[in-house]
């Protein structure tokens, strides 16, 4: 079997996802930093709300199943208290010194890195009418800290964009992107994150019945779909910088590749499609096999 190399961020989070039997790694998601819209071409984009994307970013955690969010108001009156601001709270060595204060394992922080409207317009040859072209585009820088090594677990720029094509038989005047328009990119760099978030947070194998199916445990809200491919991991040895000592992650070995058939609520089922289900043993590692959800082609114009 071939040899893949798990990402550095999920041997940071392991021991402490493993701290408790049954008890979920809690998450404080601090407040949303974000920039002026830019826009070329004219304007139309309006500004995004850090406040809505929060509670977004919350709603998408907490339906993942697999992390307990800090109450945004406790969190924000531990703050207060203890005279502190949400600046730098992901910097390591203030994330262990708060983590304490809050009850939690990590810190979760959002930036709008980019929120931009490009347009031109054109006109058709022969036909004489006017196009316009206009592409928006939302991108997300998250990372997160744990609270008790003061460890970078996930430092990663998520994005989206929207295309489309508008004709007048007159030069189109500047006009508001429609508010669907926006909503629909929002819900696309939203799930995007939300991806991103999951992979510190890996799915294992929960067990494998009589029959030959495998249950894992990613359930809906996970953003787990039927038919993706997943590789099921077996550990192996750490790989260590050898001038730094660092453990840069691991190389383990593919025991098979498993395809998800169905998604419950807290888990779901799989298939083996190569590879032997015998090996395949319960807390075992899966790596879900996709593109980088950024990379995504979309239909309609996004991407």
């Amino acid at each position: 079997m071939r040899s893949t190399s798990i990402l550095t961020c999920c041997l940071v989070l392991a021991p402490l996802m493993a701290q408790a039997e049954g008890k979920r790694p809690t998450i404080a998601v601090l407040p949303v930093k974000t920039v002026e819209a830019k826009a070329s071409g004219g304007k139309g984009l309006g500004r995004l709300s850090p406040v809505g994307l929060r509670d977004a970013i919350e709603g998408l955690l907490i339906r993942t199943q697999k992390l307990t969010v800090v109450d945004r108001k406790r969190l924000d009156k531990i703050l207060d208290e203890a005279g502190l601001t949400d600046l730098g709270l992901t910097e390591p060595e203030t994330a262990v010194k708060t983590g304490g204060l809050l009850g939690a394992d990590y810190f979760l922080e959002v930036r709008i890195s980019e929120w931009s409207l490009e347009r031109s317009q054109r006109q058709i040859p022969i036909s004489r009418r006017w196009q316009r072209l206009s592409n928006a585009t939302c991108a997300l820088t998250v990372r997160i800290v744990s609270a008790r090594t003061g460890k970078v677990a996930l430092n990663e720029r998520v994005g989206a964009s929207r295309s489309w094509k508008e004709e007048s038989a007159q030069q189109i005047a500047p006009s508001p992107v429609p508010s669907e328009t926006i909503q629909a990119l929002q819900n696309l760099a939203l799930s995007r994150l939300r991806d991103k978030v999951m992979v510190a947070f890996p799915m294992k194998v929960v067990s494998l019945d009589a029959s030959g199916t495998v249950f894992l445990s990613y359930g809906k809200g996970t953003g787990i779909q039927v038919g993706d491919r997943c590789s099921v991991l077996g550990a192996g040895a750490e790989l260590k910088d050898p001038d730094t000592g660092e453990v840069l992650g691991r190389s383990d070995t593919e025991l098979a590749r498993v395809e998800i058939v169905s998604v419950e609520e807290k888990f779901c089922r799989a298939k083996v499609v190569s590879g032997e289900s015998v090996r395949v043993r319960a807390g075992a590692l899966c790596k879900i096999l996709r593109e980088d959800p950024a990379d995504w082609p979309r239909a309609g114009g996004e991407r």
